[in-house]
C-alpha cells in the first residue's frame, strides 16, 4: 500500500529531472522560462494529487516521517521561483556569472526541501507541505536579493561605463516601436541596441583596418566581407527577436577579427621583419581568411529559411510541370527547363 502510494511521486520526480538534465545540457538553448514552466506543472499535478487523495480518502495514513510529497512540493515550488526569479535578472543584467549561481541554487532547493521536509512534517501532510513550501520560498527570495545587488553594481561600473560611442544616441520612436512589434521588451531593447552599437564599431573598425594592408584587402575583396557583415547587421536589426541566432557572429566572429587585423596591420608596418614575423603574418592573414568564411557561413545559415522556401518553391515547379508534360518525356529535358540549383546529390 505505501509503495503503491509513492510510486506515482518517484515516477514523477524522476521525469521532472530528466527533464531538467536535458534542459541544463543544452546551454546554447537554455532558457529559465522552460524550467520555471516544467516546475509549476510539476507542482499543479501534486497539489491536484493530494486534493483528490483529501477527497477520496479524506485524510493520509500509513505515511513515513520523510514524506515523499512534501519534499516534492517544496523542490518544484522553490525551482519554480528561483527560475522565475532568475530569467527577470537574465533579463535585467545578461550576466553569465548568474547562471553558475542559479545552478548552485538549485541544488540547495532540493537538499533543503529534504531537511525542511523532515522538519516541518506534522500528522497531517498538508501542514508540511505548506511549511515547507514557505521556507523555501523565504530563503529563495532572500538570497536572491543580494545577487541582485551584486548585478546592480556590476552593471554600474561595467556596462555603464563601456557602452560603445554609438550606443548614446537615443533611437526613434519608429526604431523603439519595431523593436516592441518584435517582441522584445524594455530591457532586451537596452542590451539589443548596445550589442548593435558594438558591432557596428567592430565593422567599422575591420574595414579600416583591412585597408590599410594590401593582404587584407585581398581577403576582404574575396569575402565580400565588408559588405556581407554590413548586410548581416542590418538583417539582425530587421528581426531583432532572432539575434540569439547570430551569437557566434556578434559575440566570436566579430570581436576576433577585429583584434586580429588590428594586430596584423600593427605588424606589417614594422620597419624590420624576421623570418619568424612573416611566419606569425601568414599564420594570422590564413587565420583572417578563415574567420572572414565562416562569417559568410554565418550569413547563409541565418537566411536558411529563405533558401528552404525557394528549393521548395523549384521543386513544386518540377513537379507542376512532371504533370503536364506526357511520361514519354524525357526527364533529363524537364530538368534542363527547371534546374535545381540546390540538389546537391552526386549523379
Amino acid at each position: 500500500m505505501l509503495m503503491m502510494y509513492h510510486l506515482p511521486y518517484v515516477l514523477l520526480m524522476l521525469i521532472y529531472f530528466a527533464l531538467l538534465a536535458s534542459i541544463f545540457t543544452k546551454q546554447a538553448t537554455f532558457k529559465y522560462k522552460k524550467v520555471t514552466q516544467i516546475s509549476s506543472g510539476a507542482l499543479i499535478i501534486v497539489l491536484f494529487a493530494n486534493l483528490l487523495s483529501t477527497i477520496i480518502f479524506g485524510r493520509y495514513s500509513d505515511i513515513p516521517e520523510t514524506n515523499i510529497v512534501v519534499v516534492s512540493t517544496g523542490i518544484f515550488a522553490g525551482h519554480a521561483l528561483i527560475s522565475w526569479l532568475f530569467d527577470l535578472l537574465d533579463r535585467r543584467f545578461h550576466q553569465d556569472w548568474l547562471r553558475v549561481i542559479y545552478y548552485i541554487g538549485m541544488g540547495l532547493v532540493v537538499l533543503t526541501s529534504y531537511y525542511a521536509g523532515i522538519d516541518t512534517y506534522s500528522t497531517r501532510p498538508i501542514d508540511g507541505m505548506i511549511g515547507t513550501t514557505v521556507i523555501i520560498c523565504s530563503l529563495v527570495v532572500a538570497c536572491t536579493i543580494p545577487f541582485f545587488g551584486m548585478a546592480l553594481l556590476m552593471d554600474f561600473f561595467t556596462m555603464r561605463h563601456h557602452a560603445p560611442k554609438n550606443y548614446k544616441f537615443k533611437p526613434t520612436q519608429d526604431k523603439i516601436n519595431h523593436y516592441r512589434e518584435h517582441g522584445l521588451s524594455e530591457q532586451e531593447i537596452v542590451f539589443f541596441r548596445q550589442q548593435m552599437a558594438e558591432a557596428k564599431e567592430r565593422i567599422e573598425n575591420i574595414e579600416v583596418e583591412m585597408n590599410k594592408v594590401a593582404k587584407l584587402r585581398v581577403i576582404e575583396n574575396r569575402h565580400n566581407l565588408v559588405a556581407v557583415s554590413k548586410q548581416y547587421f542590418k538583417d539582425i536589426v530587421k528581426e531583432p527577436e532572432r539575434v540569439a541566432q547570430a551569437g557566434i557572429f556578434l559575440n566570436k566572429l566579430l570581436p576576433s577579427l577585429e583584434d586580429l587585423t588590428a594586430k596584423y596591420t600593427e605588424i606589417s608596418s614594422h620597419v624590420a621583419k624576421n623570418k619568424q614575423t612573416y611566419l606569425i603574418l601568414e599564420k594570422s592573414a590564413q587565420t583572417i581568411d578563415n574567420i572572414c568564411e565562416s562569417i559568410t557561413e554565418s550569413y547563409v545559415h541565418f537566411h536558411q529559411s529563405l533558401y528552404n522556401d525557394l528549393q521548395d518553391e523549384i521543386k513544386l515547379a518540377n513537379r507542376a510541370l512532371n504533370k503536364e508534360i506526357d511520361n514519354t518525356t524525357n526527364q533529363d529535358t524537364i530538368d534542363e527547363l527547371v534546374s535545381d540549383p540546390f540538389n546537391f546529390e552526386e549523379e
